[in-house]
């Protein structure tokens, strides 16, 4: 469809590749609207990241920039790792892709991790002379 000289998607094509995500979008919001009620419900990452939490694990995700783990674990754990606070921390790497198999990105990787458990060890009380 050609409206005002722009190329316009068909409505109907548009309905279609939103759905998927509205349907993924609704359940989040159910799944929370559930957390919220106390409802235990099968296979809830988000609950059971915050029952990480409540035991004083600390939980790290890392990912490159463009993973596409990064919107089921938005959509999974909906407003869980807000409410987990730095218990939960999400690190991007920019230019890097699933695996890391470039050396700048295994770099910033190994100093991600590096400094995580350098926290965890000055939190617990560990060495910090690393």
């Amino acid at each position: 469809m050609i409206a005002g000289g722009l190329l316009l998607p068909h409505p109907d094509g548009v309905v279609i590749h939103l759905l998927p995500r509205l349907i993924l979008t609704l359940q989040a919001a159910l799944r929370d609207a559930a957390r919220a009620l106390h409802i235990r419900l099968p296979s809830d990452l988000g609950s059971e990241l915050e029952e990480l939490g409540a035991r004083g694990l600390r939980i790290v995700f890392v990912f490159s920039r463009n993973d596409p783990g990064i919107d089921p674990l938005n959509i999974q754990t909906g407003s869980s790792i807000r409410r987990l606070g730095e218990r939960c921390r999400r690190h991007i790497i920019e230019g890097g892709d699933h695996t890391f198999t470039d050396a700048a990105s295994r770099g910033a990787l190994q100093r991600i991790l590096s400094e995580e458990i350098y926290a965890l060890e000055v939190t617990l009380g560990g060495p910090a002379d690393g």
